[in-house]
């Protein structure tokens, strides 16, 4: 048996691309633990965080943060 619940009406899906060391993985921590890192820790690679918004008429919206580290290679995501 398998039982599907639906969580979300939305799904925002959000990348960060940008410089090394500009702050990214601080706006992701403010955003998903409400408060600046004690630490800064610089990524490695991708790192990745969701959390559910709850609209004022009940609706939800499912974001999802991926937070690359500021290395050429992940620029390639915003190329075309």
């Amino acid at each position: 048996m398998i039982i599907f619940i639906r969580v979300s009406n939305f799904l925002l899906l959000v990348i960060l691309v940008g410089d090394p060391a500009v702050g990214k993985t601080n706006m992701v921590y403010v955003f998903d633990k409400g408060r600046k890192p004690i630490a800064a820790n610089p990524t490695i690679g991708v790192e990745f965080t969701s959390k559910t918004l709850v609209l004022s008429d009940n609706r939800r919206i499912k974001a999802q943060i991926w937070d690359t580290a500021g290395q050429e290679q992940f620029r390639a995501v915003t190329m075309r």
